[in-house]
């Protein structure tokens, strides 16, 4: 496990549901991470954001398991992406609280 790209994750995958919730009133448990994309694509549908995050959680979904739960060597530029990613749908997740 990689913790600072776990957390990473995390934060990411929060951060969707934040804004599932808020525009939606509901997140999903998704089994499928496709869908947990799609649920973030559709939250977003018609802000100019969404294809960026759309982008940035799909990067994070491709990596939780390998951050999560193997032994692998990453390079601190990809955990560092990661991190910026999660960063991007954490700072989103607050602007749309903001929006109301």
């Amino acid at each position: 496990m990689i913790p600072a790209g776990s957390d990473a994750a995390f934060a990411g995958i929060r951060a969707k549901d934040a804004i599932s919730v808020m525009v939606n009133d509901k997140t999903i448990k998704a089994r499928h991470h496709q869908d947990s994309i799609a649920e973030l694509e559709a939250a977003l549908d018609s802000d100019p954001e969404q294809s960026t995050a759309t982008d940035a959680f799909a990067e994070i979904i491709n990596a939780k398991n390998d951050v999560q739960y193997s032994n692998k060597v990453f390079e601190r530029q990809r955990i560092s992406a990661l991190i910026d990613h999660a960063r991007y749908l954490v700072d989103l997740a607050a602007k749309t609280l903001a929006q109301g």
